[in-house]
C-alpha cells in the first residue's frame, strides 16, 4: 500500500475513509483489487488482515451514516452491559447496506432516546433495556433496575416507540416490574401473590436487625415475615451461604421469621410457593382481641 493509505488508516484509527481523504479513492481501488484493503462499509475501508471489532463497525457505521443508531446487545456492549462482544452491529440507520457483520433495520428513534458514548450514537439506557427483550425476556428489566434505570424511564421509552413489534410482552413486563424484582424468580413471585389475591406485602424492604441494615426480597410487616428467594447465581456459593444464615440470626430476635424458597421451586410451582407462604403466614398473624 501507499504512503498515503497508511496516512489515511493512522487518522482513521485503522479505518480508512473515503470521504475524509477523496484523494486516496483510486489508490484504495487498487489496493482492494490487490486484496490489501477490504470494504467494511461503502466508502469505509480496512487492511484486509484484520478483523473488525464491534468499535470499528461502529466507527464505520456512524461514518457511513451519521445518523444511525446502535440498538440491542451492540447498544448494550458500549454501555459496558456486556462482558462478550457481539459479533453482529445492530443498528438502525436511513442509509441501508448489507454487509458481513451488519444487521441494520429502517426506522428512526425519538432524539431524546439517543445519546453519544465515544462518538457512536446508541439507544440510551432505558431503551436499549426494552430492545434485550425479545432476547433475555424479563432478565433485561431486572438487569437494568438493578443498574439504576428508573422504572417511569422504561415507561417513558415504551410510550416514545408505541408501533414496534413485541412492545405488548415489554410494556406486560414493565408493569411486572412496579415492585422491582431483582430475578426472573422474584418477578414470577410476585406475579404469584398477585394473582392470588395476596396483600399486605413489600418488596426490597429495607430491614433494621443487629445493628446492620437488610434488604428483604418481600416482607409481611404485619407478620413479621420475610420470605427470600434464592437464585443458585447468588445463593450457591458457601461464602455468600454463611451471610445469608448470618443475616437469618440477626432478623430473629426483631421477632422475623425468614422463608427461604429456592427459585426453582418458585418457578416451577409457584402454586406450591403461593400455599407455603400463606400457611406460614396464618400461622405467624397476631391473634384477633376478643371484645369483653
Amino acid at each position: 500500500m501507499t504512503g498515503q493509505i497508511d496516512e489515511a488508516l493512522a487518522y482513521g484509527h485503522g479505518l480508512l475513509i473515503v470521504r475524509d481523504d477523496p484523494d486516496t479513492w483510486h489508490q484504495v481501488r487498487r489496493a482492494v483489487t490487490a486484496g490489501e484493503l477490504r470494504r467494511v462499509l461503502p466508502g469505509v475501508y480496512q487492511p484486509t488482515g484484520a478483523a473488525p471489532s464491534l468499535r470499528d463497525k461502529a466507527r464505520a457505521l456512524m461514518a457511513f451514516d451519521p445518523t444511525a443508531v446502535l440498538t440491542g446487545r451492540a447498544a448494550a456492549w458500549v454501555h459496558g452491559w456486556e462482558d462478550a462482544e457481539p459479533a453482529v452491529c445492530t443498528a438502525i440507520a436511513q442509509r441501508r447496506t448489507r454487509a458481513p457483520g451488519f444487521a441494520l433495520a429502517e426506522g428512526s428513534v425519538p432524539d431524546r432516546l439517543v445519546i453519544s458514548l465515544g462518538g457512536v450514537r446508541v439507544t440510551e439506557c432505558a431503551l436499549t433495556a426494552l430492545d434485550l427483550v425479545d432476547e433475555k425476556g424479563g432478565a433485561a428489566i431486572d438487569d437494568a433496575l438493578r443498574r439504576g434505570v428508573r422504572l417511569a424511564s422504561l415507561w417513558s421509552a415504551l410510550e416514545a416507540t408505541p408501533q414496534r413489534p413485541g412492545n405488548e410482552r415489554r410494556r406486560q413486563l414493565v408493569v411486572d416490574s412496579q415492585d422491582r424484582p431483582w430475578s426472573e424468580a422474584e418477578r414470577l413471585a410476585h406475579q404469584a401473590l398477585r394473582r392470588a389475591g395476596v396483600r399486605g406485602w413489600a418488596t426490597n424492604v429495607p430491614v433494621d436487625a443487629g445493628g446492620r441494615r437488610a434488604f428483604c426480597d418481600i416482607a409481611f410487616d404485619r407478620e413479621r415475615l420475610v420470605v427470600e428467594i434464592d437464585g443458585r447465581a447468588h445463593h450457591d456459593g458457601w461464602e455468600q451461604r454463611v451471610r445469608d444464615y448470618a443475616r437469618d440470626r440477626r432478623l430473629a430476635p426483631e421477632g422475623w421469621l425468614v422463608l427461604r424458597f429456592p427459585a426453582a421451586l418458585v418457578m416451577d410451582d409457584p402454586a406450591a410457593f403461593v400455599a407455603e407462604v400463606l400457611a406460614v403466614r396464618a400461622m405467624r398473624r397476631p391473634p384477633r382481641r376478643r371484645c369483653a
